[in-house]
């Protein structure tokens, strides 16, 4: 796995509209009969990004890996479309996992682990029923991850196989701001980080699951990663 997903009980229109709010636009182009038919690269313009709406729900497919995992701005969208929003994805390269459920602007459920770079896991809130099973960190394709979701009301498999999936540009030119919970992470964070003279090894895995794990994509020169946090 190397994306993250954004998932609201919420249309389309209005998710991207409250996203384009407080961070630099989200343009959306053509519809696609596959998530393999989207140009997913990152240019000069900006991340390549989808989405797709069914039934009130609305999932957006983030190559960035810059908004599906900030804390704040999941907490701003649950309270900005009165709906709970959840955020999750992992890069798998370094061992790094998020998952962050906000409802009321609140956080939920919360829990980041990288285990390139931390002792123990920040975790908030309390466990949901699958991490009993399907611990958020333990599987490279996401499953418990993606079953979390499902627990919550988003099944992100059954949109990947149905869709609909419309391509969507993030510009990047300007950065959601760090809020209430993201300064808690940075803190805890400080407590747990590995020295990096004894951080282990990043080993790479080679796969073959086309753009929805190909952690060898180039990142956009002048965009900010997932750890420029």
């Amino acid at each position: 796995m190397h994306h993250g997903v954004i998932a609201a009980k919420a249309s389309s229109a209005r998710l991207i509209e409250a996203i384009n709010s407080p961070t630099s636009r989200l343009e959306a182009g053509a519809p696609a009969a596959r998530l393999d038919d989207i140009p997913l690269e990152a240019t000069d313009a900006g991340w390549g990004v989808a989405f797709g709406e069914r039934a009130g729900t609305t999932y957006i497919f983030d190559t960035s890996m810059v908004l599906s995992a900030d804390f704040d701005l999941i907490a701003a969208l649950s309270r900005d479309l009165n709906t709970p929003v959840v955020g999750w994805g992992a890069e798998t390269v370094s061992g790094s996992y998020w998952f962050i459920a906000c409802r009321d602007g609140e956080l939920v459920r919360g829990y980041w682990q990288c285990h390139m770079d931390m002792r123990a896991p920040w975790s908030r809130g309390a466990s949901l029923k699958t991490e009993a099973t399907r611990s958020f960190d333990a599987d490279l394709d996401g499953a418990g991850l993606e079953a979390g979701a499902r627990e919550l009301g988003f099944d992100f498999a059954d949109w990947l196989k149905t869709g609909p999936f419309v391509a969507l540009t993030y510009e990047a030119k300007e950065f959601p701001k760090k809020g209430p919970i993201g300064e808690e992470f940075s803190r805890f964070h400080a407590t747990v980080r590995i020295p990096e003279g004894q951080q282990p090894k990043i080993v790479a895995v080679v796969r073959s699951g086309g753009k929805r794990d190909d952690p060898g994509k180039p990142e956009r020169k002048g965009i900010r990663g997932l750890f420029g946090r």
